[in-house]
């Protein structure tokens, strides 16, 4: 994948959501991202590599004028993600929204940069009950 590997990509969106906890004012913000890299390979072709952190999605469009999904969003209804959060000290209502026992607050994502009052100092990024934890997807 060139300067760009997978684990270097989730490094870079555990270490935004870090930079974010440092400022006081986002505490209670939060943001979803979706972002691309184009990287070239050994033998002169080049893979799309998309990233994505919350329910955003991005769309391709082939030179032919086809469309279609380059990216996954994830979701508190998803298994994996529900487990995390319930796992973490939260759980998911019937309504698919992502609740936390202490805060009347909740969210519709399980996936984002920031929302810092929705995670808890004691647990890695990744076992957060909202992770910046990305989903990668390699090639179209």
């Amino acid at each position: 994948m060139s300067k760009f590997s997978e684990s270097s990509l989730h490094e870079m969106c555990l270490s935004l959501d870090r930079e974010i906890e440092q400022e006081p004012r986002l505490k209670r913000m939060g943001s979803t991202a979706v972002f691309t890299v184009w990287t070239p390979q050994p033998n002169g072709t080049h893979t799309l590599v998309t990233c994505t952190v919350g329910d955003s999605e991005a769309m391709g469009i082939a030179p032919d004028g086809t469309c279609r999904m380059i990216s996954k969003a994830r979701g508190p209804e998803e298994k994996s993600e529900k487990r995390r959060i319930e796992s973490a000290g939260g759980y998911v209502s019937s309504s698919g929204r992502v609740r936390q026992h202490e805060y009347s607050r909740h969210l519709g994502l399980s996936r984002a940069f920031g929302d810092h009052d929705f995670k808890n100092k004691h647990l890695p990024q990744e076992e957060q009950i909202i992770t910046p934890q990305p989903e990668i997807t390699v090639g179209v």
